[in-house]
């Protein structure tokens, strides 16, 4: 995220989008990670400018529980805390924790299921974010089935970024394809995912991504 031009990493926040395509009760955000569970609550770095090590230290002593352990992944960008049961990570969920003034974004966490796919569209480019989210129905919903649709969204004004959508995909139909890229409205956005051959979004080639 810290290579998008004009976009300040601390004052983007991950959010869950997944109530546009089902017009369900929005949830707090999910994150697929190693031993991910209802138990693990993680952040990630990213949201911090300055020294990382002190933002850190901080959000662990706000932690308002004494016997939970908490692991740092430099390569994810992310702390995670592993609490008892899910009734502490419920209550450390809705206990707002600040630093230098702003809200830490909180995100729960899951485990993929055996053949669940993460597609990232790196850049949705001039297009809604409910365009987008239609799109997305229209092409993957009948061949599969989605749990978890993310966005980010700007902080200070809560509007949505064009960068860093991703959705949870796991296949029913067996013979659909996970295409590279989706056409909406004259417009064209690349899909990156594990094992994917990246396409150019212009001219929908291979070889110059």
């Amino acid at each position: 995220m810290s290579n998008v031009p004009g976009v300040i990493p601390s004052a983007a926040a991950g959010v869950l989008i997944m109530h546009l395509l089902d017009n369900s009760i929005p949830k707090a955000l999910k994150k697929a990670c190693y031993g991910g569970s209802n138990t693990k609550i993680g952040y990630n770095w990213t949201q911090f400018s300055g020294k990382i090590n002190a933002a850190i230290d901080h959000v662990a002593l706000k932690i308002d529980y004494e016997y939970v352990s908490y692991q740092n992944d430099s390569r994810a960008k992310a702390t995670h805390f592993m609490f008892y049961n899910e009734e502490r990570a419920k209550k450390c969920m809705n206990t707002p924790i600040y630093y230098n003034g702003i809200a830490v974004e909180l995100h729960q966490t899951v485990t993929l299921e055996e053949g669940t796919q993460i597609i990232t569209i790196p850049n949705t480019n001039s297009l809604n974010i409910i365009k987008l989210v239609e799109a997305v129905n229209n092409t993957f919903t009948k061949n599969g089935i989605i749990y978890d649709f993310s966005a980010y969204k700007n902080k200070n004004n809560s509007k949505f970024h064009t960068f860093g959508v991703k959705f949870l995909f796991k296949k029913t139909i067996y013979s659909f394809e996970i295409p590279t890229f989706l056409e909406i409205d004259k417009f064209v956005l690349a899909l990156t995912y594990r094992g994917c051959k990246p396409v150019c979004s212009f001219c929908k080639q291979q070889g110059h991504w």
